[in-house]
């Protein structure tokens, strides 16, 4: 039997803290950010029996598309529970899914070694492991998943020269992009196809029967879903709105000098929420190794696309880290592909970091993580002028585990866009607003979803603005100021 040395150990050992670090946060910070509002929308799936068109308070939900909607309801349907640990769940599945094929398309490229250091990087970036994971209810890691699938399918079929699985594969996993977070993912891949193609020498193909046919396989898909949402209801909204979100965070709705701006500051931006695989590229300073580093057609690739996904959503000066996810990948390839370079180049260099000093690193990012866990999130919890969780229960308490239903003056949307093109100005009516860690903390105690009643019926307990209540016969049983949409809050019943 073949014994296991000591170094694989310690990297065994460095995975398992990874996992610990992350899995120890899954259920003690309650949901918050838009992790709330993923699990509500998946929840009036379930018990709406409506796949087709997401809903929260039982109002058309138009912001974003539904798959990883249906991700959670898929586990929510296997579980059989709505706990916050199955509502991160996918999304940490999904980022050791990314790692695992960084490992595999690294140590192909180079060696196991570079594969596993390129992994360690990706599970270990800053923003990743102190928010991405800790707010795992959001789409992001999904998302990342699904470029990085849609990028390597590229990368690799074109290596090889099998057009029609590239071009099939890529647009499948485009048409699930789409699907998860709208239309930026056509555009990414319109441009990550053009700049490679013209890199290796092959634009021609843009125009091949192959590429026509996957265009067709991918937004066919995205088509088929589409129509399907028209059966119910107004798909031309449904789709203003999502080209509404796309365009606000692009050059078509901001300034050409906030976007200059945003621009010039994004390399730091990026080298920070990516350390430490951001710190291996300074090696890159050398000559030698960047010279060698033109040669490697995977780190030319990561680089292309880091660049895309960079200017994509560089371009508005409302970019969260969040949104950099899918780059975050192939910075990691890129820092393991010039730290191999590096070693190869500079093995006589003091300013050559060894491989067990990386593992050194590696393992403070995994206890700080750890750390993080066990005094860091607590005191947040403590921190935080409302915690929901609590609010919920206490609220519960007065109806005595009564449903609890929403009403309101509804919000006026105006929805103005479609493919670019001033066609029109819809005003749709939307539900007050109201954090969604409310509706869902209550709805998964009570079984009962709360659903919007622009007109209270009589003998059911609301939560509603203080201001609705003016001029109205309705008793009172509990209020509360909420910080997030600054105002006054009241549970009543008419």
């Amino acid at each position: 039997m073949k014994r296991i040395s000591l170094l694989t150990l310690i990297e065994i050992s460095i995975i398992i803290l990874i996992a610990v670090g992350i899995y120890g946060s899954l259920q003690l910070m309650e949901l918050r950010a838009e992790e709330p509002r993923r699990a509500v929308i998946a929840m009036e799936m379930i018990y709406g029996k409506n796949y087709i068109v997401p809903k929260i308070f039982n109002y058309n939900y138009y912001n974003k598309p539904p798959l990883f909607n249906w991700l959670l309801v898929l586990v929510f349907r296997i579980t059989g529970s709505f706990n916050e640990l199955w509502v991160r769940l996918p999304s940490i599945l999904s980022l050791f899914a990314t790692a695992y094929f960084v490992f595999k398309i690294t140590a192909r490229n180079i060696n196991k070694r570079s594969g596993l250091i390129a992994a360690l990087l990706l599970l270990v970036s800053a923003d990743i492991l102190f928010y991405g994971t800790v707010d795992a209810g959001e789409i992001d890691l999904f998302l990342m998943l699904l470029l990085f699938l849609q990028a390597i399918a590229v990368y690799y079929y074109s290596l090889k020269q099998q057009w029609w699985r590239l071009f099939i594969t890529s647009y499948l996993f485009m048409a699930a992009g789409i699907l998860t977070k709208g239309l930026p993912l056509a555009l990414i891949q319109a441009l990550l196809l053009l700049c490679w193609f013209i890199y290796i020498q092959q634009f021609k193909k843009l125009f091949s029967i192959q590429h026509i046919m996957g265009m067709l396989a991918g937004f066919g898909i995205v088509y088929v879903y589409f129509a399907a949402y028209n059966q119910q209801s107004d798909v031309l909204l449904y789709l203003s709105q999502l080209l509404t979100e796309s365009t606000q965070r692009s050059m078509l709705e901001n300034k050409w000098s906030s976007i200059l701006f945003n621009l010039l500051q994004s390399p730091l931006q990026i080298f920070y929420i990516c350390l430490p695989a951001t710190a291996l590229l300074l090696y890159a300073c050398n000559k030698k190794v960047r010279s060698s580093l033109r040669q490697n057609t995977l780190f030319m690739f990561s680089f292309i696309f880091t660049l895309i996904v960079c200017i994509t959503f560089f371009i508005s000066p409302d970019t969260a880290n969040r949104y950099l996810y899918p780059a975050f990948p192939f910075i990691a390839i890129m820092g393991a592909v010039i730290y191999a370079k590096a070693t190869e180049y500079l093995h006589t260099s003091k300013w050559l970091a060894g491989y067990k000093t990386l593992l050194g690193v590696f393992v403070f990012f995994a206890f700080v993580r750890i750390a993080y866990d066990v005094w860091g999130i607590p005191y947040q919890q403590k921190s935080t002028a409302r915690i929901y969780r609590d609010l919920s229960a206490q609220i519960l308490q007065h109806t005595g585990g009564a449903p609890v239903y929403l009403t309101g003056y509804p919000q006026q949307i105006v929805n103005r866009s479609l493919l670019f093109i001033k066609m029109r100005q819809q005003v749709s009516a939307a539900p007050p607003l109201l954090p969604c860690q409310l509706p869902y903390y209550i709805g998964k105690t009570t079984g009962t979803l709360m659903r919007y009643d622009s007109l209270p019926a009589k003998g059911l307990f609301y939560l509603t603005p203080v201001n609705f209540l003016k001029d109205k016969n309705a008793t009172v049983y509990f209020t509360f100021f909420d910080d997030w949409i600054r105002r006054d809050v009241a549970l009543v019943k008419f």
